[in-house]
């Protein structure tokens, strides 16, 4: 039986903002795809169009000087971050970035694959799902909503009057794309993914404060038992103070690190990815439209997260979070 977590007292939080500037940090220093590196994959005139779609955007662009988008690319970087190296969702699966200009173009922050436990996938097919990332928040409800519908639209196969494209088209798809995972020759897949099944995981209030601040205390005690670990390991001889910093901050790093395992964050996560694709499964058997690889692919991820999921997890104050997902993608049904 999974180990729930007990309900946590709340910590103050006087200056959140710091903990959202350490992770966006660490979230900085992550390469993402670039559409350069593609070459022997699109032809040039593509690559210099998308590159400059994003330039033109970015310009326009504040960059992350308000708090609540700080907290949406704060908990995007958190999401990766669990997902690759706590296996939030399974030891198979992994957090892939996506290029700026399928963040940008298609609202998706990250795709996550997934692969037989150790990436010995013998016949096995690579599954991926694509994670469009969003925080919301009393203001920002309105904005999940409307992708929510953006999402089922997809799933039905519908086009979007405006730009005469599917929407699967846009939120439901990636082009530059490189796996994180070797298939059964040794290659890493390299191009385009499309048929994604798009959700959204969201934390509001605070229980996102919480998990900011834990999760900044883990990364900046990760850079400085880095630091000092690397200068160790370079044959440098370090202070007596030196090494008793590094001492503690491989403690504090197991400590922090065991507590965000077992936070119910992930419950909530992997509960709020199982209630969008049980409402795209319900959807695309409704519709006419609805693309069976598409339906395929959703069916796929579906079985992965049910399997993950546990009925006796507790998710505490954060089954508010969960309530509110669960109203918006299954009032998606009623239309």
């Amino acid at each position: 039986m999974p180990e729930t977590f007990p309900q946590q007292e709340k910590r103050e939080d006087l200056d959140i903002e710091k903990y959202l500037d350490i992770i966006i940090a660490r979230g900085d220093m992550i390469k993402r795809p670039n559409p350069e590196d593609f070459l022997d994959v699109y032809d040039e005139e593509k690559i210099k169009r998308d590159t400059g779609y994003v330039q033109k955007v970015r310009a326009k662009m504040e960059e992350y000087n308000d708090i609540i988008e700080k907290k949406a690319k704060a908990l995007e970087i958190l999401a990766a971050y669990y997902i690759e190296n706590m296996h939030w969702l399974g030891e198979g699966g992994h957090a892939v970035n996506t290029s700026e200009y399928d963040d940008i173009a298609h609202g998706i922050d990250m795709v996550v694959e997934f692969s037989a436990i150790g990436g010995d996938l013998e016949d096995k097919e690579v599954k991926r799902l694509g994670l469009a990332i969003d925080a919301y928040s009393g203001k920002s409800l309105a904005s999940l909503s409307k992708k929510a519908e953006r999402f089922a639209k997809a799933v039905r196969g519908e086009t979007n009057t405006a730009t005469g494209k599917p929407y699967a088209d846009t939120f439901a798809r990636v082009d530059y794309f490189q796996s994180a995972i070797k298939d059964k020759d040794g290659n890493r897949y390299k191009g385009g993914l499309s048929n994604l099944p798009p959700v959204a995981v969201s934390l509001s209030g605070p229980n996102a404060s919480d998990m900011f601040k834990t999760t900044a205390e883990i990364m900046r005690a990760e850079n400085i038992a880095g630091a000092l670990y690397q200068r160790k390991r370079a044959g440098e001889v370090l202070s007596s103070v030196e090494d008793e910093m590094l001492e503690k901050n491989i403690e504090k790093l197991q400590e922090l690190k065991s507590e965000a395992t077992k936070h119910p964050a992930r419950w909530l996560f992997i509960k709020q990815i199982k209630k969008q694709l049980e409402v795209y499964l319900q959807i695309g058997e409704q519709s006419e439209n609805a693309d069976k690889e598409f339906l395929d692919n959703i069916k796929s991820a579906y079985s992965i997260i049910e399997a993950l999921d546990s009925e006796d997890a507790e998710l505490g104050d954060l089954q508010e979070d969960l309530d509110k997902l669960e109203k918006i993608f299954e009032n998606l049904v009623k239309q």
